[in-house]
């Protein structure tokens, strides 16, 4: 069996200092707060173009929340409009693309990923990261 004092004494001072001093939760709440104002405009994530799903589950765990759906069918709202862009549903080619949407979620901040099957993997195709009362 392996030891982590490194971890145990990092975990050891992490508990110290809740139990000791109520302003660390401040400074937990300052933090949720500093990154939901990294979220509160909409941008993309190039850093997570062209990985498969299976590499950013690995990253990320499991997505909070998946749905499937056809280019042909699918709704596409403001929320998915570059999709629109990238496959048009007037071109007959993008008629059959099957999406895989999924986002996770990290305090108030979500990060949603859209997948196109490309060969045995999907493969993310569009990014968004945006706070979990945005409205589109």
């Amino acid at each position: 069996m392996k030891r982590y004092p490194k971890l145990f004494f990092c975990n050891m001072l992490f508990m110290f200092c809740f139990l000791s001093f109520p302003a660390c939760s401040d400074t937990t709440k300052l933090v949720t707060k500093m990154n939901a104002s990294l979220c509160s405009t909409p941008v993309e994530k190039p850093e997570w173009m062209d990985k498969t799903f299976k590499q950013v589950e690995a990253k990320l765990g499991s997505a909070s929340s998946k749905e499937t759906f056809n280019m042909k069918d699918g709704p596409i709202t403001e929320f998915r409009g570059k999709l629109e862009v990238l496959f048009p549903r007037s071109n007959p080619e993008s008629q059959s693309i099957q999406i895989n949407e999924a986002s996770w979620m990290e305090g108030e901040c979500v990060l949603t990923l859209w997948f196109r099957k490309m060969k045995d993997n999907w493969v993310v195709v569009d990014t968004l990261y945006w706070h979990k009362d945005s409205d589109f």
